[in-house]
């Protein structure tokens, strides 16, 4: 008998105080994911942006002027419906020996609550000579 009242003590349930712990961790993860999710997703959209270019222009990729590819970059995120300002001006075209080099490198900064920010650190870069490769710069890959 004294077993079972030993058993029944030790599985009385979820007190108070532990439903409050879960329900703030479960409230600060589901801010932090509802803050930060718009930028990975617009980074994802970067990264379709980028593998496109060679794709929509076709074989006159080398006559184009860095203008024009950020052209079709920007038709891109309007029809994606990207309005991030670090995300649209950080498009930057290099034209290199024979390649050109198409980056995108930048930070989205996020408020959580009060003081507290998240800083989102995003590198993409494209290669002319390497167009189905996407987003990684040289000395990464």
């Amino acid at each position: 008998m004294r077993q079972v009242e030993k058993t029944m003590k030790n599985q009385r349930g979820f007190s108070a105080s532990g439903l409050l712990v879960v329900l703030a961790v479960g409230g600060f993860l589901f801010t932090c994911i509802s803050r930060m999710a718009p930028a990975y997703m617009e980074d994802r959209y970067v990264k379709e942006a980028l593998l496109n270019i060679e794709a929509k222009v076709g074989s006159e990729f080398a006559d184009l002027s860095s203008r024009s590819i950020k052209g079709q970059v920007n038709k891109f995120f309007v029809i994606n419906n990207v309005r991030n300002e670090a995300v649209i001006g950080s498009l930057k075209v290099e034209r290199l020996k024979g390649k050109t080099l198409v980056s995108m490198d930048y930070e989205i900064r996020e408020n959580l609550f009060y003081n507290v920010d998240v800083v989102m650190t995003f590198k993409n870069h494209w290669y002319s000579n390497e167009p189905t490769v996407c987003c990684k710069p040289l000395n990464e890959r």
